[in-house]
């Protein structure tokens, strides 16, 4: 048993980002935003594939679509794709997105790639409030089975992700990070 606080504990309210005149809800992470992580990153996944139609005979094409669909599971919560897709910094928008779903359910991917662009010193506040250490407590019941290769990996791409959150250099001093 971790005496680490359940997510529950560790949750704050909802955030808001205004842009220009747009007011974006920011939930706090919870199972369900981490279920849709899950489902933007085996959807990533699918995507890269979908992307190579026309390029591939279709025998190669359905081969690799095929692989794809066999490795749906590996997108659970750190399973090998999941961190392949989540940790790329091509998707750094995709968790954002889970957060923001639970408000705006019809939110287009490009609107949500613009918003953490465009706005990287709110999403970095926003974050700041939210996740007291989201990534970190969903590592307590996995980090004590990782070897310490492997623990050293994981953590080296949580501190990298959390360098990511942060607000650009050119940013106030006194601007909020994720820490």
């Amino acid at each position: 048993m971790s005496d680490a606080p359940g997510i529950g504990v560790m949750l704050a309210a909802p955030v808001e980002i205004k842009v220009g005149k747009t007011v974006w809800t920011v939930s706090p992470p919870d199972q369900d935003a981490k279920a849709r992580l899950e489902k933007l990153a085996a959807r990533a996944a699918l995507e890269e594939v979908r992307r190579l139609k026309g390029t591939l005979d279709a025998d190669a094409y359905a081969e690799a679509f095929r692989a794809a669909m066999d490795a749906l599971p590996s997108y659970r919560t750190w399973g090998a794709g999941w961190q392949r897709v989540v940790f790329d910094p091509a998707n750094a928008h995709l968790f954002l997105w889970s957060l923001l779903q639970a408000a705006h359910p019809d939110a287009a991917e490009e609107d949500v790639a613009k918003l953490h662009a465009d706005a990287p010193e709110e999403v970095a506040a926003a974050y700041a409030q939210l996740l007291p250490d989201f990534f970190r407590l969903l590592l307590t019941p996995v980090l004590p089975r990782l070897d310490p290769a492997a623990r050293q990996t994981v953590e080296a791409a949580v501190a990298d992700l959390h360098r990511r959150l942060a607000p650009s250099p050119t940013s106030s001093p006194t601007s909020a990070t994720c820490t």
